[in-house]
């Protein structure tokens, strides 16, 4: 079981948070270009792309969002190319397979000039990314990604107008867990889950989401989907939540996110960001290990072809499910203690096993 402390507060923004700081780890060397020296305009392990148009990139200290330092993008002609022609890459992020992450940075520029971000692998793949407009004050940019199988990655910023951008306090973490704020009062939580639902399964437990307000346990009256984005589901909540309560939301199982949406059916909504996410065994039906079922001991995984069983046992079935609860593979009375998984495509699996005894296992698996 874990908890998010959510402090409720208006918000109006996508992904960036104006005006405000968060506890962070900044990336080290020169997240925060503490490290560089004033005036440079290399800085490791940064990557300063100018293929078409005019830029100058400079580490100054007359501008910071914390420490004394900063860099400052100055785009005196726009990208004629590529729209990353002209980017700032934070490179070689080390990440371990089959693991959340969240980029974050501050920016601001002397306009209301937008900007292009991501989190990307070395096969150019944007795992996550966002276009947000800045204003003159710092404002803060978040993604989120699932990082299937790379072992590291990169952040590239891009896309620049032309006029002058200020970048500071780059940081990268796993699975955080951060404050959220509400868009109005309302009484739905608006949530985004890792992969799309085509129904709310029969099996999804209202009751997995303990929600209290002021102390006060406020029930999930029943649950929502979303049928023009099938990534989004709802919460209805029994009582109406205030803009300033504070919410605590206790939830069991696989990753969530909570979203700050304009998508949702009217306009009185909780709508929480998406810096917070938490622990939910019930968003696709089956799909998570259940609780009832012994851990199911493999090797290895992430997996390419095959696994090895490591229980010293018998099974009568063993099957695969995917992570929206599609049986893909069945295999009645196997022999030994393989199982080829080769013909799966690449992605999160669910294996289960039924032993002669009745006994029941179960485990994530991750195909590459």
């Amino acid at each position: 079981m874990k908890k998010l402390l959510l402090l409720i507060s208006i918000f109006s923004a996508f992904l960036a948070v104006n005006n405000g700081s968060i506890a962070q780890s900044i990336l080290n060397p020169n997240g925060g270009f503490e490290e560089a020296e004033v005036g440079a305009s290399t800085v490791d392990p940064w990557f300063f792309g100018k293929a078409s148009g005019q830029a100058e990139f400079t580490v100054i200290d007359s501008v910071a969002h914390s420490g004394s330092k900063s860099l400052l993008l100055n785009v005196i002609e726009k990208a004629t190319g590529n729209f990353w022609d002209i980017q700032a890459v934070y490179e070689h992020i080390p990440t371990v397979p089959g693991t959340y992450y969240r980029a974050t940075f501050w920016a601001r520029s002397t306009s209301g000039y937008t900007l292009r971000a991501a989190i990307g692998t070395y096969d150019y793949v944007d795992l996550a990314s966002a276009t947000v407009t800045l204003t003159n004050k710092w404002s803060r940019v978040s993604m989120v990604c699932y990082n299937e199988d790379k072992e590291e990655l990169r952040i590239p910023i891009n896309q620049f107008e032309q006029g002058m951008y200020f970048f500071d306090d780059v940081s990268f973490i796993e699975s955080p867990i951060g404050g959220s704020v509400v868009l109005s009062s309302g009484d739905t939580i608006v949530i985004q889950a890792l992969t799309n639902l085509e129904q709310i399964p029969d099996n999804f437990d209202v009751n997995s989401f303990t929600v209290t307000v002021n102390g006060t346990i406020n029930p999930v009256k029943k649950v929502a989907l979303n049928t023009s984005k099938t990534n989004y589901f709802y919460l209805i909540m029994t009582n109406k939540i205030a803009a300033g309560d504070q919410v605590i939301i206790d939830h069991t199982g696989g990753k969530i996110f909570y979203y700050n949406t304009t998508l949702a059916p009217d306009d009185n909504i909780i709508a929480f960001t998406d810096t917070a996410y938490n622990e939910s065994k019930y968003i696709v039906g089956i799909n998570q290990v259940n609780s009832s079922y012994e851990k199911l001991a493999f090797t290895p995984n992430p997996v390419k072809d095959h696994i090895r069983l490591l229980q010293n046992t018998s099974y009568s079935i063993i099957e695969v499910y995917t992570i929206q609860g599609k049986l893909v593979k069945q295999i009645q009375q196997p022999v030994g203690n393989i199982v080829n998984v080769d013909d799966l495509t690449s992605g999160m699996y669910i294996i289960k096993a039924t032993s002669k005894e009745g006994k029941q296992y179960s485990a994530k698996l991750l195909k590459y």
